[in-house]
């Protein structure tokens, strides 16, 4: 699978021969079936009119060019939420052979247009169905191209976009704009995992989400080897990794200071900061019961050893460790997750010494675009405050 990222020009050309005997029929209200339609268009060297797709019929001026245009084949672009009935009752009457060609959202709208492509089509360009400023782009490489343009959620590969993909045997796919819009895991075909049920390894915790139940308990804990603490066994296992890479590297000893954490000892934790430090030093240092990372197994507080003993977690900044852990923790699938400078969007002060399992793909992923929070990664608002 070849994947690029690609910006091109945002200009479009929707036009066939002055001649034309099929054309393509999209509502002018919506940009989907326009975007996605006129690479069709541009295959089949025919016009796409935006036309007033919830009017029960079409102007006569509209029919009048179509004749002048020596049409016979009308395909239209959607559902009758976007082409009326009506407009196809009209079209049939005329005497055009009328087709339709619809998905019920916008992503199996996109894969619906996409297959109509020759079986011989083997590539794709893909964009973003949530950013229509960066999808636009895509209709000027696709129609240079003669490819499909397939929608996709931002994060991660949809099972219309796989199952396309696998269906026509796609070798390659092209993503249209930045990695904030398509993240690389579209192109990689990372199947989508939940961001909000609490045993998802992309699970986004923070003081707007809570873990659902607040009491959640993860299913396979272990305990770390070489510690006291648990983690979920997915998680552990990546950690152990990490810290005899570390050693191995020469970056020195990594041990646990914290991992899991029940429901009621973050509710104990959280009320002794309160009643020693007050609320507003609490908010910023330690998550509310059922706010915390530390409750889904996959988040591990850090520190630095030497020969003379452990650090604490406040001491892990600048150490080797800490610098080995900054640049290679993605290898072994954990983010540093609050980093300086982010308190505003994660709620918390920076904490070097945390880190939050999430895969190698999303890890990977997380580093290549350049991202700080996994709200930002993800697509969630900032969380502040609870």
């Amino acid at each position: 699978m070849q994947v690029a990222t690609t910006t091109v020009p945002p200009k479009t050309a929707l036009g066939g021969t002055p001649g034309a005997t099929r054309v393509f029929l999209a509502t002018g209200q919506g940009y989907i079936s326009a975007l996605t339609g006129a690479a069709l268009a541009a295959r089949n060297n025919a016009p796409l009119l935006a036309v007033p797709g919830t009017a029960k019929s079409l102007p006569a001026a509209t029919i009048a060019l179509l004749r002048d245009l020596g049409t016979t084949r009308v395909t239209l672009l959607g559902t009758t939420g976007s082409i009326s009935a009506g407009i196809a009752r009209q079209l049939t009457a005329a005497g055009f052979t009328v087709a339709r060609v619809q998905g019920t959202d916008r992503y199996l709208q996109s894969a619906a247009i996409a297959k109509q492509f020759p079986t011989t089509t083997k590539a794709a360009v893909v964009a973003s169905g949530t950013t229509f400023t960066e999808a636009l782009p895509a209709i000027t490489l696709a129609a240079v191209r003669k490819v499909p343009v397939v929608l996709t959620p931002p994060i991660c590969a949809d099972a219309n976009l796989r199952g396309y993909v696998a269906a026509r045997a796609i070798t390659r796919l092209t993503l249209v704009g930045t990695p904030t819009s398509v993240r690389g895991l579209v192109g990689t075909l990372t199947p989508c995992q939940s961001t909000t049920a609490s045993q998802s390894p992309w699970v986004v915790v923070n003081k707007k989400n809570a873990l659902r139940p607040t009491s959640y308990v993860p299913a396979s804990l272990r305990y770390v080897a070489g510690s006291s603490y648990l983690m979920r066994s997915d998680a552990a296992t990546a950690l152990e990794k990490l810290v005899a890479a570390a050693k191995r590297a020469g970056a020195g000893t990594i041990r646990i200071n914290s991992a899991y954490r029940s429901y009621a000892t973050q509710k104990r934790l959280y009320a002794s900061y309160v009643a020693t430090r007050g609320q507003t030093w609490a908010d910023q240092q330690s998550a509310r019961a059922g706010h915390s990372e530390h409750q889904t197994g996959l988040a591990a507080d850090v520190v630095a050893c030497s020969a003379r003993g452990c650090g604490s977690i406040y001491a892990f900044q600048g150490t080797t460790q800490q610098k080995w852990v900054a640049a290679n923790a993605w290898r072994y699938g954990f983010v540093v997750r609050y980093e300086p400078g982010y308190t505003t969007i994660t709620g918390y002060t920076s904490e070097p010494w945390h880190l939050r399992y999430v895969g190698s793909a999303v890890a990977s992923d997380y580093r290549t675009g350049g991202f700080h929070s996994l709200e930002q990664y993800f697509g969630y608002p900032g969380a502040p405050r609870y």
